[in-house]
């Protein structure tokens, strides 16, 4: 069976899917600060989503834990501007999610800050570039790679990898194909149970399910409207209802991967990304973050659903002086590989690349 490939004209319909997870349960109910806190937080993360796009995914979990693992290093004025926007997110989101802080082996950090980092996130000293150390990290963690847009200097990484089945599983012969969409041109494989209740008490209806270890699913319709829809799905529920909703959704996997400053900037959260206001005066003074990357694997089947998800939140080096010159090696040329030692590993002419 083949997975869902969204055609751009019809995607955004879809585009209400929404997803709780570490982040929300019922384990526990939240005081009533910390009520208004994830109130705050989740009607700033529905803004997260650029709903203009054929296909938009964005792990706020992942952003947070990117974001609060230099959260020692930060000015009290950059922390306090994150918190305006997003609430004490660095309380909580630590759920389903590796960290690593990459600095370079020369800057001096107090030993308070280090140890506060060392505390929620690996913590690696060396000699930047770390670009090729961070892509090792990402695939060891088994989460999508990125590719920074230069050479970097500094660098606060999170990789999410979060799987759960369906508290009662989708059953797979009743897998049946059908068209997406209003234009019916594109069909994919729609999964059909009645493992979930309807909940309109945010004032559009919302079909919850259920996965094991207390998680759950939420999915809205998209409507005319998918800005009001992706405030909707993100609004606390009400109690679970004793009437199941016989629901048929689509299989899905999914690729999204998006810089996420401009987003970060539109809401509020400016200093972060401004030298000038010297955001980390504890751990890189003078310097802003260049981008905060992020790439995000979602699938959705008759078992359960699984997002991976990898931020990069870094400072890139300089680019130093404009090139002198530009040197294309499109004809004969020599390489040579040299290790550590100075040995010559490999030495080779290049002079015909068709034969």
């Amino acid at each position: 069976m083949r997975y869902l490939h969204v055609p751009a004209d019809v995607a955004r319909r879809f585009i209400g899917l929404g997803l709780c997870l570490a982040l929300c349960g019922f384990a526990a109910q939240p005081s009533a600060s910390q009520g208004e806190t994830r109130s705050r937080t989740s009607n700033t993360e529905a803004r997260l989503l650029d709903v203009r796009a054929s296909i938009d995914i964005v792990s706020p979990l992942g952003m947070y834990r990117a974001i609060c693992s230099i959260g020692p290093g930060m000015s009290d004025r950059s922390r306090r501007e994150v918190e305006v926007v997003f609430g004490n997110v660095c309380d909580h989101a630590r759920g389903d999610v590796a960290a690593s802080v990459w600095l370079p082996q020369a800057l001096g950090l107090s030993p308070g800050v280090e140890r506060a980092i060392s505390s929620q996130a690996e913590l690696h000293r060396g000699q930047p570039p770390f670009n090729a150390p961070i892509l090792k990290w990402l695939r060891a963690h088994d989460v999508p790679l990125l590719d920074p847009h230069g050479p970097v200097e500094f660098a606060s990484v999170s990789a999410v990898h979060y799987e759960r089945d369906w508290r009662l599983p989708f059953r797979s012969e009743s897998t049946k194909r059908a068209f997406f969409g209003r234009r019916h041109v594109t069909t994919t494989a729609f999964i059909r149970g009645r493992n979930g209740w309807a909940d309109d008490s945010a004032g559009c209806r919302r079909v919850v399910i259920l996965t094991t270890e207390h998680g759950f699913v939420v999915l809205a319709d998209a409507g005319k409207d998918p800005e009001i829809a992706a405030r909707c799905i993100v609004r606390p529920l009400a109690p679970p209802s004793r009437t199941p909703v016989d629901a048929s959704i689509p299989k899905l996997s999914l690729t999204s991967t998006t810089d996420l400053r401009g987003r970060l900037e539109r809401l509020g959260v400016r200093m972060i990304f401004d030298e000038t206001a010297d955001p980390f005066p504890r751990l890189l003074p003078n310097h802003g973050l260049s981008e905060i990357l992020q790439g995000v694997d979602l699938r959705l089947d008759e078992k359960g659903i699984s997002v991976r998800a990898s931020t990069i939140a870094d400072v890139a080096l300089s680019p130093g002086p404009k090139p002198k010159f530009r040197m294309i090696f499109d004809h004969p040329f020599l390489l040579r590989v040299v290790d550590a030692a100075g040995d010559t590993v490999a030495l080779g002419y290049i002079g015909d690349l068709g034969a």
